[in-house]
């Protein structure tokens, strides 16, 4: 089972912001006031309970400040999905379908969520006798995690990325393939370049990624035309003229990161200008950015492995 993540290396509390969005979902709202910046920031992290090793996150997404999921790939699976309660962060796999004996080992990467009672983790499971992999994804009520069933050949086996759109509509991808998730239904897309798939956003009907191979120094822009996704674009993965990480993509601007900072080019009702690309800020580091959140089209944050998140307002 393929699990590329990146980690989120220092978990940022954001005090007086609101977390009842997607990580993703964008408010197109005109006529937005440019985002504060009279914030209060702490570093948070999660060492409590004698842990013998530092705990990352790949993914965040919470209700409120009082009410925060994360979770990522780890070695040991009691440390795959955690919750953050306003003054603490504590493991939260026993008594979900992880822990279930007769399930197979079962890990999940990413979480995403719409309100407190409607809460998304995905992942995989691997089975021993016979050796196999299989989709893992579990859903939240309020109470408590159930598995999700459904048709296993339509659902993501893994975790990259995922764009929220609304209750029950919300795209995932993973190191090979796109995967939609709308009404109770699973629908799976296959990308010609297989590989990684970090990066997809939605704007409307246009739906795009970020795909690479492995070993192989280029970088793929898709869109989603019927079926099927076709290449739009394409560049070298390092110092190339987009990244492949965070994509973003509004009304009259889109955005991708990657290790030398955040990338820039005009949309037309979020139609994708490829021909006007450009690095619009460099990062103080060399580590770069690679996760995104969007509270609307004016106030957008970029985090990565360094210390210094950046806004756009």
């Amino acid at each position: 089972m393929k699990y590329f993540v990146f980690p989120l290396f220092f978990l940022v509390t954001l005090t007086s912001i609101s977390f009842n969005c997607s990580e993703n979902t964008v408010d197109t709202t005109d006529l937005l006031l440019p985002g504060r910046r009279d914030y209060i920031w702490t570093i948070d992290s999660i060492d409590y309970e004698n842990l013998p090793t530092f705990i990352e996150l790949k993914s965040m997404w919470g209700s409120s400040p009082t009410d925060v999921w994360g979770s990522h790939f780890t070695g040991d699976v009691r440390n795959c999905l955690w919750h953050y309660d306003g003054t603490a962060w504590k493991r939260a796999v026993e008594g979900t379908p992880i822990t279930d004996p007769s399930g197979g080992s079962a890990i999940v990467g990413g979480v995403w969520g719409t309100e407190q009672n409607d809460v998304w983790a995905f992942g995989g499971t691997r089975f021993s006798n016979p050796e196999r992999e299989a989709p893992f994804v579990m859903h939240f009520n309020g109470s408590v995690w159930t598995e999700v069933v459904g048709d296993t050949a339509k659902m993501p086996n893994g975790y990259w990325d995922v764009f929220g759109i609304e209750k029950d509509h919300f795209w995932v991808t993973t190191a090979e393939d796109v995967f939609r998730y709308k009404n109770d239904e699973w629908s799976r897309f296959l990308i010609r370049n297989v590989s990684d798939i970090p990066s997809i956003s939605v704007y409307g009907t246009n739906v795009y990624l970020t795909n690479y191979l492995i070993g192989i120094d280029s970088l793929f822009l898709y869109k989603l035309s019927g079926d099927e996704f076709k290449l739009i674009d394409k560049t070298t993965l390092f110092n190339g003229k987009f990244g492949a990480h965070g994509l973003i993509v509004l009304k009259d601007k889109a955005f991708t990161f990657n290790e030398n900072g955040i990338y820039s080019t005009s949309a037309t009702n979020g139609e994708i200008n490829t021909g006007g690309w450009s690095l619009v800020v460099s990062t103080l580091s060399p580590n770069g950015l690679y996760n995104s959140f969007v509270r609307n089209e004016k106030d957008i944050w970029a985090v990565g492995f360094n210390k210094f998140p950046y806004q756009f307002n």
